[in-house]
């Protein structure tokens, strides 16, 4: 068995990968797999790390039955027959991935979505979870800083940068944390959602003063209703969606900041 590790090259700050060093090095051992690894000075592994494990670095592993990857590939990487295992953003009949998806249906491809893999209560098991939330609550207070400056008011987060421009968590930590100093106003920032993905970014908003950082967590039963009146219940909420209808729209005068993390 061949597979091919895909590069990285739909965000310049994409540095994850599919399978780590260690992974490929156990997966040689023990199941005798070839692995065919695309050079990269991008991802967090570097291409020597993947060649100790035993990974044959390569320009381009097109040719190889079976590619792993990260995000999207583009439609020129396709070949027939190919089995694909990625984040296809697809499945909700997202437009943008029409056109890749057309070409893999055509091409008779397999595509096997991180997305869709799940236990056998239906739950999902690769998702987003405490680093996207990190990050995302991140890029957010960077990006709420440059709105601050728009305003010409005072910005307590004129020094942050985006996330992927840290080298480590602490770092992060510690910019927010300075940043937490020099504020002045009050803060409020809504998170829709309780999960993984919530709990990550409120874990960096919580570095914040508590005085002047004021946090709501939004549930379901908070952004919608029975279209009937009827008691909303979270089990027919999500088979039932149709039923439903949003409220969230009270809420929002009151916010300065909304981290989508459902």
């Amino acid at each position: 068995m061949l597979i091919g590790i895909r590069k990285e090259d739909k965000n310049i700050w994409e540095k994850r990968v599919p399978l780590t060093p260690s992974d490929i090095q156990g997966l040689i051992r023990k199941e005798k797999i070839e692995f065919q690894v695309e050079s990269s000075a991008r991802r967090v592994f570097s291409d020597a790390d993947y060649a100790a494990a035993g990974a044959k670095v390569v320009k381009s592993a097109a040719a190889c039955p079976i590619v792993f990857a990260v995000k999207e590939m583009p439609v020129s990487f396709f070949r027939s027959n190919g089995v694909y295992i990625f984040f296809s953003h697809t499945i909700k009949g997202q437009k943008a991935g029409m056109p890749m998806l057309k070409k893999l249906l055509d091409l008779s491809c397999t595509l096997i979505d991180y997305e869709k893999i799940a236990d056998g209560d239906g739950r999902r098991l690769i998702a987003f979870g405490r680093h996207a939330g990190i990050a995302g609550m991140m890029d957010s207070l960077w990006a709420y800083g440059r709105r601050l400056d728009g305003k010409g008011v005072n910005n307590p987060f004129r020094q942050l940068k985006p996330a992927h421009t840290y080298p480590s968590l602490e770092a992060i930590r510690e910019a927010v944390l300075q940043a937490g100093r020099r504020m002045r106003t009050t803060l409020v920032c809504g998170f829709a959602g309780y999960g993984r993905v919530s709990q990550g970014a409120q874990e960096i908003f919580d570095l914040l003063p508590a005085s002047q950082a004021k946090k709501i967590v939004f549930k379901e039963s908070d952004l919608f209703e029975r279209a009937d009146g009827a008691p909303f219940d979270l089990r027919d909420y999500y088979q039932n969606p149709q039923n439903y209808r949003s409220v969230f729209e009270k809420y929002l005068p009151g916010l300065d900041l909304l981290i989508n993390a459902f």
